[in-house]
């Protein structure tokens, strides 16, 4: 995420975070994952080298990839025990 977000990365880990902890209204599973994720993913991330150059096109392409791998693996219905 910082790659791809730069300097406006601590902007974008905030909103996944109060995203995550939102998923209480989703049920006890989901807020045991939106309190997880708060814990363990921050916001904070050390400041790198180069924060200001751009990434070239074929990493642009491997992040957008990464993203729609990542939301096809998503399961909006947490597994159940019965």
């Amino acid at each position: 995420m910082r790659a791809v977000a730069g300097r406006r990365q601590p902007f974008f880990s905030r909103i996944v975070v109060v995203l995550a902890l939102a998923s209480v209204l989703r049920g006890p599973t989901w807020a045991l994952f939106g309190a997880i994720a708060a814990v363990f993913i921050g916001t904070a991330h050390p400041p790198v080298e180069n924060d200001d150059e751009p990434l070239d096109f074929g990493r642009q392409l491997v992040a957008a990839a990464c993203l729609a791998v990542f939301l096809m693996c998503f399961c909006l219905v947490p597994i159940r025990i019965l």
